[in-house]
């Protein structure tokens, strides 16, 4: 199995204000969702924090899951993905943690795409979606770079696949999707 690397040290800015991933819904949260989803998967899972770390990273630690501190998590997304694969080796997936349907088949699709290209990605209704899978040599490249790593997918040999659910592209940006997605996940 590969690494799954959750990036989970945003600021949630579209929430108003409160950190959408340790949000109740129901006993959990969406960053612990998206913990015992990858779980499913692999044991090998880091997940990046920054925003409200230490509640994260206890979540983390009773999963048994390793967690990396990102200190320039108010620069945006990238600079997570730059910390984390600077510590971890391909192949490997990386997805926000803002995700909750994405569940062990979803991760095992991605993975079966990655076979001999550099680079797999799911695409739902036209939309790039999560996870994207990283051979080594992506790894290694993106690394070598000060690219964003949009763009170095789309140089490298990639597979945008057709999903088999929009699980890939249904994610948490604002109280709306928050309520609508809490209310899936309480069914």
């Amino acid at each position: 199995m590969m690494k799954v690397v959750l990036l989970a040290a945003g600021l949630s800015t579209r929430m108003g204000g409160k950190n959408k991933l340790i949000c109740p819904i129901g006993d959990t949260c969406l960053v612990e969702i998206a913990m015992r989803n990858a779980l499913s998967y692999t044991d090998d899972v880091l997940v990046v924090t920054g925003h409200e770390s230490q509640a994260i990273c206890e979540m983390a630690r009773r999963l048994g899951i390793r967690t990396l501190y990102n200190g320039s998590y108010a620069n945006g997304q990238e600079t997570s993905i730059r910390s984390a694969l600077e510590m971890v080796d391909g192949p490997l997936m990386i997805l926000p943690a803002d995700m909750p349907f994405i569940t062990r088949d979803v991760y095992a699709e991605c993975g079966r795409h990655l076979c001999g290209h550099d680079a797999a990605r799911p695409v739902s209704a036209g939309r790039p979606g999560h996870p994207v899978a990283l051979s080594q040599t992506a790894v290694e490249a993106y690394r070598s770079g000060n690219g964003l790593m949009r763009d170095l997918v789309m140089r490298m040999d990639h597979d945008f696949y057709e999903a088999s659910t929009d699980a890939v592209i249904t994610d948490v940006d604002t109280p709306q999707d928050f309520q609508r997605i809490s209310a899936m996940i309480r069914r």
